[in-house]
């Protein structure tokens, strides 16, 4: 089957060299990391919430302690999955962008 050939400006012509089996390893690097920071978020949070149930009632200044676990998540995990993904040496620029968005949508629903 013929299809259409992408432009040449969206081919990435140095990223040709690398292997499939590089390439696997990589985006398993990036799930990785992922996660990492996923679980990281929920046990900051678990042991926050175990701290504060020891003191009832809670004072109510407790929250300032786990609102800013989600949010530093949700601005290391960009800063992490393009390190990654741009570890992953996709073959155009199209590829590499729906690698990068895939990533970072399935943290925001995980998050």
């Amino acid at each position: 089957r013929i299809s259409r050939s992408a432009n040449a400006s969206d081919y990435l012509w140095e990223n040709f060299g690398m292997s499939p089996a590089a390439r696997a390893v990589a985006r398993l690097k990036a799930y990785a990391a992922l996660a990492a920071v996923t679980l990281l978020c929920f046990v900051v949070i678990l042991l926050l919430k175990k701290i504060d149930l020891k003191h009832k009632p809670g004072p109510w200044y407790t929250w300032l302690f786990v609102v800013p676990v989600p949010l530093a998540a949700k601005v290391l995990a960009p800063m992490i999955t393009k390190r990654y993904v741009a570890e992953q040496k996709h073959i155009t620029k199209t590829s590499r962008d729906l690698s990068l968005l895939a990533k970072y949508t399935l943290f925001n629903i995980v998050v």
